[in-house]
Protein backbone atom coordinates (compact mmCIF):
# COMPACT_ATOMS: atom_id res chain seq x y z
CA UNK A 1 0.00 0.00 0.00
CA UNK A 2 1.26 3.74 -0.39
CA UNK A 3 3.33 5.06 2.77
CA UNK A 4 1.39 7.13 5.05
CA UNK A 5 3.66 9.95 4.04
CA UNK A 6 2.79 9.92 0.50
CA UNK A 7 -0.85 9.66 0.61
CA UNK A 8 -0.78 12.68 2.99
CA UNK A 9 1.18 14.21 0.86
CA UNK A 10 -1.07 13.53 -2.07
CA UNK A 11 -4.23 14.31 -0.36
CA UNK A 12 -2.67 17.63 0.63
CA UNK A 13 -1.59 18.63 -2.83
CA UNK A 14 -4.58 17.44 -4.50
CA UNK A 15 -6.96 19.20 -2.37
CA UNK A 16 -4.96 22.64 -2.93
CA UNK A 17 -5.44 21.65 -6.59
CA UNK A 18 -9.22 22.00 -6.16
CA UNK A 19 -9.42 24.71 -3.90
CA UNK A 20 -7.01 26.72 -6.88
CA UNK A 21 -9.55 25.44 -9.50
CA UNK A 22 -12.34 27.34 -7.45
CA UNK A 23 -11.18 30.07 -5.58
CA UNK A 24 -7.87 31.20 -7.02
CA UNK A 25 -8.59 30.31 -10.88
CA UNK A 26 -10.29 32.68 -13.25
CA UNK A 27 -14.35 31.49 -12.89
CA UNK A 28 -15.48 29.32 -15.66
CA UNK A 29 -18.76 31.84 -16.01
CA UNK A 30 -16.44 34.34 -16.89
CA UNK A 31 -13.12 32.40 -18.91
CA UNK A 32 -15.22 29.57 -20.70
CA UNK A 33 -18.76 30.46 -20.20
CA UNK A 34 -19.89 28.41 -23.41
CA UNK A 35 -18.37 25.17 -22.70
CA UNK A 36 -18.77 24.93 -19.08
CA UNK A 37 -22.46 25.68 -19.01
CA UNK A 38 -23.74 22.69 -18.25
CA UNK A 39 -21.15 20.46 -16.23
CA UNK A 40 -19.50 23.23 -14.82
CA UNK A 41 -15.82 22.51 -13.15
CA UNK A 42 -16.25 18.94 -13.55
CA UNK A 43 -15.97 19.24 -17.71
CA UNK A 44 -12.33 19.79 -17.02
CA UNK A 45 -10.48 16.70 -17.14
CA UNK A 46 -7.61 18.61 -15.01
CA UNK A 47 -10.87 18.68 -11.65
CA UNK A 48 -11.93 15.20 -12.21
CA UNK A 49 -8.26 13.63 -12.22
CA UNK A 50 -7.77 15.90 -8.48
CA UNK A 51 -10.51 14.67 -7.61
CA UNK A 52 -10.16 11.22 -8.32
CA UNK A 53 -6.72 11.17 -6.77
CA UNK A 54 -7.66 13.37 -3.93
CA UNK A 55 -10.14 10.66 -2.69
CA UNK A 56 -7.96 7.49 -3.21
CA UNK A 57 -5.19 9.48 -1.26
CA UNK A 58 -7.99 10.16 1.44
CA UNK A 59 -8.86 5.62 1.20
CA UNK A 60 -5.63 5.37 1.81
CA UNK A 61 -5.29 7.63 5.10
CA UNK A 62 -8.24 5.94 6.45
CA UNK A 63 -7.12 2.57 5.85
CA UNK A 64 -3.93 3.24 8.00
CA UNK A 65 -6.00 4.73 10.53
CA UNK A 66 -8.92 1.97 11.10
CA UNK A 67 -6.12 -0.72 9.91
CA UNK A 68 -8.27 -2.14 7.11
CA UNK A 69 -6.89 -4.25 4.34
CA UNK A 70 -10.28 -3.88 2.53
CA UNK A 71 -9.76 -0.61 2.09
CA UNK A 72 -5.92 -1.15 1.16
CA UNK A 73 -6.51 -3.75 -1.05
CA UNK A 74 -9.44 -0.50 -3.30
CA UNK A 75 -6.36 1.56 -3.25
CA UNK A 76 -4.00 -0.83 -4.68
CA UNK A 77 -6.63 -1.85 -7.38
CA UNK A 78 -7.17 1.87 -8.30
CA UNK A 79 -3.88 2.86 -8.15
CA UNK A 80 -3.47 2.25 -11.84
CA UNK A 81 -6.10 4.86 -12.57
CA UNK A 82 -4.62 7.52 -10.17
CA UNK A 83 -1.12 6.88 -11.54
CA UNK A 84 -2.40 7.17 -15.64
CA UNK A 85 -4.41 10.41 -14.74
CA UNK A 86 -1.65 12.12 -12.72
CA UNK A 87 0.95 11.08 -14.67
CA UNK A 88 -0.17 12.77 -17.64
CA UNK A 89 -2.08 15.20 -16.33
CA UNK A 90 1.30 17.48 -16.04
CA UNK A 91 2.99 16.43 -19.41
CA UNK A 92 -0.68 16.78 -20.95
CA UNK A 93 -1.20 20.45 -19.53
CA UNK A 94 2.47 21.56 -20.07
CA UNK A 95 2.75 20.14 -23.45
CA UNK A 96 -0.47 20.85 -24.80
CA UNK A 97 -2.24 23.68 -22.88
CA UNK A 98 -0.42 25.90 -20.68
CA UNK A 99 1.48 27.29 -23.99
CA UNK A 100 -1.34 27.66 -26.23
CA UNK A 101 -1.79 30.75 -27.37
CA UNK A 102 -5.52 31.21 -26.71
CA UNK A 103 -4.74 29.97 -22.81
CA UNK A 104 -2.14 32.50 -22.72
CA UNK A 105 -4.03 35.15 -23.81
CA UNK A 106 -7.20 34.14 -21.30
CA UNK A 107 -4.54 33.74 -18.52
CA UNK A 108 -3.11 37.11 -19.14
CA UNK A 109 -6.74 38.92 -19.59
CA UNK A 110 -8.05 37.11 -16.67
CA UNK A 111 -5.13 38.50 -14.25
CA UNK A 112 -7.23 41.35 -13.20
CA UNK A 113 -10.04 39.35 -12.06
CA UNK A 114 -8.24 36.50 -10.86
CA UNK A 115 -4.72 37.59 -9.71
CA UNK A 116 -3.05 34.81 -8.36
CA UNK A 117 -4.31 32.94 -12.02
CA UNK A 118 -0.79 31.97 -13.24
CA UNK A 119 -0.44 30.20 -9.69
CA UNK A 120 -3.67 28.38 -10.24
CA UNK A 121 -2.95 26.77 -12.84
CA UNK A 122 0.83 25.34 -11.65
CA UNK A 123 -0.75 24.19 -8.20
CA UNK A 124 -3.53 22.80 -10.67
CA UNK A 125 -1.18 20.50 -12.48
CA UNK A 126 2.31 20.49 -11.49
CA UNK A 127 3.00 18.21 -8.69
CA UNK A 128 0.16 15.63 -10.28
CA UNK A 129 3.32 13.68 -12.07
CA UNK A 130 6.08 14.00 -9.25
CA UNK A 131 3.36 12.19 -6.66
CA UNK A 132 2.35 9.28 -8.90
CA UNK A 133 5.87 8.82 -9.48
CA UNK A 134 6.21 8.59 -5.83
CA UNK A 135 2.94 6.46 -4.91
CA UNK A 136 4.57 4.26 -7.64
CA UNK A 137 8.00 3.38 -5.99
CA UNK A 138 5.87 3.54 -2.02
CA UNK A 139 3.00 1.26 -3.15
CA UNK A 140 4.63 -2.52 -2.38
CA UNK A 141 7.58 -1.26 -0.26
CA UNK A 142 5.65 -0.13 2.39
CA UNK A 143 4.99 -3.30 4.34
CA UNK A 144 2.63 -2.17 7.40
CA UNK A 145 -0.45 -3.88 5.88
CA UNK A 146 0.46 -7.47 5.49
CA UNK A 147 -1.88 -8.90 2.41
CA UNK A 148 -2.01 -5.93 1.01
CA UNK A 149 1.57 -4.53 0.11
CA UNK A 150 1.69 -7.55 -2.05
CA UNK A 151 -1.20 -7.70 -3.59
CA UNK A 152 -0.41 -5.84 -6.80
CA UNK A 153 3.53 -8.11 -6.93
CA UNK A 154 1.14 -10.87 -7.10
CA UNK A 155 -1.19 -9.54 -9.52
CA UNK A 156 1.63 -9.14 -11.92
CA UNK A 157 3.32 -12.47 -11.32
CA UNK A 158 -0.15 -14.01 -12.50
CA UNK A 159 0.54 -12.16 -15.43
CA UNK A 160 -2.40 -9.68 -14.49
CA UNK A 161 -2.12 -5.84 -14.67
CA UNK A 162 -5.01 -5.02 -12.31
CA UNK A 163 -7.57 -2.18 -13.76
CA UNK A 164 -5.33 -0.71 -16.69
CA UNK A 165 -7.50 -1.93 -19.90
CA UNK A 166 -11.15 -1.57 -17.80
CA UNK A 167 -10.57 0.77 -15.44
CA UNK A 168 -8.18 3.23 -17.16
CA UNK A 169 -9.82 2.46 -20.49
CA UNK A 170 -13.25 2.57 -19.18
CA UNK A 171 -12.92 5.89 -17.45
CA UNK A 172 -10.81 7.41 -20.60
CA UNK A 173 -13.53 6.20 -22.91
CA UNK A 174 -16.41 7.79 -20.32
CA UNK A 175 -14.70 11.20 -20.56
CA UNK A 176 -14.24 10.87 -24.16
CA UNK A 177 -17.47 10.14 -24.69
CA UNK A 178 -18.88 13.25 -21.56
CA UNK A 179 -16.80 15.61 -23.95
CA UNK A 180 -18.40 14.52 -27.31
CA UNK A 181 -21.78 15.29 -25.44
CA UNK A 182 -20.48 18.30 -24.27
CA UNK A 183 -19.34 19.47 -27.67
CA UNK A 184 -22.70 18.81 -29.04
CA UNK A 185 -24.74 20.60 -26.07
CA UNK A 186 -22.74 23.81 -26.17
CA UNK A 187 -21.18 23.67 -29.88
CA UNK A 188 -17.82 24.05 -28.53
CA UNK A 189 -14.91 22.16 -27.13
CA UNK A 190 -13.33 23.03 -23.75
CA UNK A 191 -9.66 22.56 -24.80
CA UNK A 192 -8.50 24.50 -27.29
CA UNK A 193 -6.32 22.03 -29.40
CA UNK A 194 -9.20 19.92 -30.24
CA UNK A 195 -10.33 22.78 -31.82
CA UNK A 196 -6.65 22.93 -33.60
CA UNK A 197 -7.00 19.10 -34.23
CA UNK A 198 -10.27 19.50 -36.20
CA UNK A 199 -9.12 22.37 -37.86
CA UNK A 200 -6.36 20.78 -39.39
CA UNK A 201 -7.81 17.24 -40.37
CA UNK A 202 -11.63 17.33 -39.48
CA UNK A 203 -13.29 14.99 -37.47
CA UNK A 204 -10.75 12.57 -38.77
CA UNK A 205 -8.24 14.38 -36.91
CA UNK A 206 -10.27 14.82 -33.57
CA UNK A 207 -10.44 10.97 -33.30
CA UNK A 208 -6.95 10.41 -33.85
CA UNK A 209 -5.89 13.15 -31.38
CA UNK A 210 -8.38 11.13 -28.38
CA UNK A 211 -7.09 7.80 -29.72
CA UNK A 212 -3.85 9.27 -28.66
CA UNK A 213 -4.46 10.46 -25.43
CA UNK A 214 -6.07 7.10 -24.65
CA UNK A 215 -3.21 4.96 -25.53
CA UNK A 216 -0.85 7.44 -23.78
CA UNK A 217 -2.82 7.16 -20.31
CA UNK A 218 -3.17 3.27 -20.40
CA UNK A 219 0.52 3.09 -21.59
CA UNK A 220 1.32 5.69 -18.52
CA UNK A 221 -0.66 3.36 -16.51
CA UNK A 222 1.27 0.04 -17.21
CA UNK A 223 4.49 2.31 -16.41
CA UNK A 224 3.02 2.90 -13.18
CA UNK A 225 2.77 -0.66 -12.44
CA UNK A 226 6.12 -1.67 -13.55
CA UNK A 227 7.16 0.62 -11.41
CA UNK A 228 5.22 -0.57 -8.55
CA UNK A 229 5.75 -4.03 -8.67
CA UNK A 230 9.34 -3.83 -9.02
CA UNK A 231 9.51 -1.82 -5.74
Amino acid sequence: MTSVLVATLGFTSHAIAIYSTVALNIPDCINNPQATQYLGIFTWLTVQTNIICCARFATVIAAYLLGSTFLGAITVRLFPLTFGLGFMLTILYYGLDHFQEENMKKRKQGATIAPFCEVAAHLEHGSALPLAMLDACTLVADGQRPGVENLLAALVADGQRPGVENLVGGYVAFYMVLTFFNRAATNTWQYPIIDDAQRAAGWPGVIVFFAAIAGLMVCAAHVGVAIASLA
